[in-house]
């Protein structure tokens, strides 16, 4: 059952949510592109955790629609008076959606709908089910491109 969400009360609040949902975004696609650069295998749980965190923020940039005082409020705590942040995490939001696409797209699933993060070994052993990162390509490339939404 989904969170029940509701819109920011205050310019602050708003302004304090985008920098911390931006932040946490931002170290989540860069977590996992570290993994992918170093040519690591990359644990089916962990691409799963990425598409929860950025789906999540999907709701965040629908919750800061129509705050009243948000866009003068972040101009004044950036010191940038052409600053729009509405535009700006719109733009990000739309990235990390094109990750999170892609991500639903091309994940080994169960066939209905379910990701099963691990796999029992012959011998009894539980290991984690992985990805190999030179699959993972245009993953990357969607990540950059993500991540270059956040400067």
């Amino acid at each position: 059952m989904p969170l029940p969400t509701s819109a920011p009360q205050t310019a602050e609040t708003a302004y304090r949510l985008v920098i911390a949902t931006a932040q946490t975004c931002s170290v989540n696609l860069r977590g996992l592109k570290g993994l992918i650069d170093a040519g690591a295998r990359v644990p089916l749980v962990a691409l799963v955790g990425l598409y929860q965190a950025l789906n999540g923020s999907q709701g965040v940039g629908r919750s800061i629609q129509g705050v009243e005082g948000l866009a003068e409020y972040a101009k004044e705590a950036l010191l940038a008076p052409d600053y729009d942040i509405d535009a700006e995490f719109m733009r990000s939001i739309i990235a990390c959606k094109a990750v999170t696409d892609w991500l639903l797209a091309n994940l080994p699933n169960d066939g209905a709908g379910g990701y099963v993060g691990w796999i029992h070994e012959g011998d009894g052993q539980i290991v984690p089910l992985t990805v190999a990162a030179d699959t993972l390509a245009p993953l990357a490339a969607l990540i950059d491109s993500a991540l270059a939404t956040f400067a």
